[in-house]
């Protein structure tokens, strides 16, 4: 049983997600990282139009909590796409470089 447990936790998460202009990168990231000591989050800018920015947020962290997660992107006003890569287990593997 804790190894279907262990087996659950989320390590690495790629997201695709718009963003209106008006909300930082760096706001963003911030707030996706106060989410718990472990979170890593890095961004990247996509494409940007004069409301919107199509961004991919990567978080890395011991057990990512998805829903907290969600949450957090779109209490700060973007919207989540797609989730484009995920890992979990012990372990994952990298699949991009």
């Amino acid at each position: 049983m804790k190894v279907i447990d262990y087996m659950k936790k989320i390590k690495f998460i790629e997201l695709d997600v718009l963003k209106p202009n008006n909300l930082k990168v760096l706001d963003l990231a911030n707030e996706v990282a106060s989410i718990g000591a472990s979170y890593s989050v890095s961004i990247k800018v996509m494409e940007r139009d004069r409301e919107t920015e199509s961004t991919q947020i990567f978080v890395e962290a011991d057990n990512i909590d998805y829903e907290k997660l969600i949450k957090k992107i779109e209490d700060s006003g973007a919207t989540v796409h797609s989730i484009d890569v995920i890992g979990v287990g012990p372990k994952p593997t990298k699949i991009w470089k």
